[in-house]
């Protein structure tokens, strides 16, 4: 992270400030398309407690080349390509404004990390979906999206959510709803109003491992057959022409 005046320019006492300003906190994240038209995007985060969440001269660069599909930082309604901001705390959030020119797969991975301790979280939250992934796992965020600009679907955040956070009546809603019976392979989605529109298990990589297109509401009540899929946790994305529901499921 450098600022984008020249040192040669700045006073003495302006030099003197910049080299004993504390240390900068930097990730670095890249967004790919994986089908569509090809695009690359790398955007640059710093944290420290010199600079804040509002604007900071010298340590901002807005994205002035913007792509067909594309992953923007979000300053005062503008796209940016470097951002900082306050020092990084649990209850810190960063949105990233997404755009998809249409129906194609994406991934998000975090490149560097610099002067933030190992055990620090870092997690990508898609909001869409309700996932948190892990970007410290070496390994990209794919996910699938229509076309459109998403100003709320992800934001990088620094703790996982806990499960007590639900309020009871919405942790009893979300959990009782949706089902997976390992002694079956069956997955049951009890009490719809209406038939699925779209149905997804998406593996903890953010991959779509199956897809089922509409399902009547009375076969999810009785269960539909997921197989072959590997032991581990996945989520469960169903749309209905009314509301969009996510639920963590276990294969053993």
């Amino acid at each position: 992270f450098f600022r984008t005046t020249s040192s040669q320019d700045a006073p003495a006492s302006e030099e003197q400030e910049v080299q004993t300003e504390g240390i900068m906190q930097k990730i670095r994240l890249e967004f790919n398309a994986v089908d569509g038209p090809a695009t690359k995007r790398e955007l640059l985060l710093g944290f420290s407690d010199f600079t804040t969440d509002a604007y900071d001269y010298g340590y901002e660069a807005k994205n002035i080349d913007e792509n067909q599909d594309d992953l923007n930082l979000v300053l005062e309604g503008q796209n940016m390509m470097i951002q900082a901001y306050a020092s990084i705390t649990a209850e810190k959030e960063v949105p990233l404004k997404f755009k998809a020119s249409g129906s194609y797969n994406y991934r998000i991975e975090l490149t560097q990390i610099e002067n933030i301790e190992p055990d620090q979280e870092i997690y990508l939250r898609d909001n869409l979906l309700g996932y948190y992934f892990d970007l410290r796992t070496d390994q990209a965020y794919e996910f699938s999206s229509e076309s459109g600009v998403f100003a709320n679907r992800f934001e990088i955040v620094f703790q996982e959510a806990h499960q007590e956070s639900l309020s009871t009546t919405e942790e009893d809603y979300t959990y009782n709803l949706m089902y997976y019976n390992n002694d079956t392979n069956k997955l049951f989605v009890k009490g719809l109003q209406s038939d699925a529109e779209q149905l997804m298990i998406i593996n903890m990589l953010g991959q779509t491992v199956q897809e089922f297109g509409h399902v009547e509401a009375q076969k999810l009540d009785n269960g539909i057959s997921v197989s072959n899929l590997s032991t581990g946790a996945y989520v469960v994305y169903l749309k209905t022409n009314t509301s969009v529901k996510t639920k963590k499921i276990i294969i053993k």
